[in-house]
């Protein structure tokens, strides 16, 4: 009789090993919003009053600038959606434009601890993914030294 855990990861340490490097791929990520899973409000201009609807969204996206990529979440309400087909203008005119993508600002820490192939690493973790060029330079971080005072009193050092 065979063991039924044969040739998997007891425990699913792989699937958090996988993760852990896939979160660390060099990516952009816009930073408008406080938290991961937050939604933005919807952006449409109210007609009665001065500002912005400001209510939850039903359809979201990330709005980029054509020339260099910086992109941030906007969303639309039920009320405005059809403003939808008028603002995705700057989404047509950044692919137009080649898709410029701004430097990453996640992602690219576990280099500066581990060297490895990363490409290859990167790969494995998240196939058809690739990472985003012009990250910082992948450096060890600056060691800090201490001084520890022991022995015996009145001795010299």
């Amino acid at each position: 009789m065979t063991d039924s855990t044969e040739g998997r990861d007891p425990g699913g340490r792989g699937y958090w090993v996988q993760a852990a490097v896939r979160n660390d791929l060099p990516r952009y990520e816009p930073e408008n919003l406080k938290r991961p899973y937050e939604r933005p409000t919807c952006f449409a201009p109210m007609i009665r009053r001065v500002g912005v609807c400001g209510k939850s969204t039903t359809v979201m996206w990330t709005d980029r600038d054509p020339e260099t990529g910086v992109g941030e979440y906007v969303g639309l309400c039920s009320r405005h959606r059809a403003l939808e087909v008028n603002s995705r203008h700057r989404l047509t005119a950044w692919r137009d434009n080649g898709e410029p993508s701004p430097p990453p600002n996640r992602g690219g820490i576990l280099p500066r601890y581990f060297k490895t192939d990363w490409a290859k690493l990167y790969g494995w973790a998240a196939p058809g993914r690739t990472p985003l060029e012009g990250a910082r330079e992948a450096v060890p971080p600056r060691p800090t030294l201490r001084l520890i005072q022991g022995g015996v009193e009145g001795a010299a050092l």
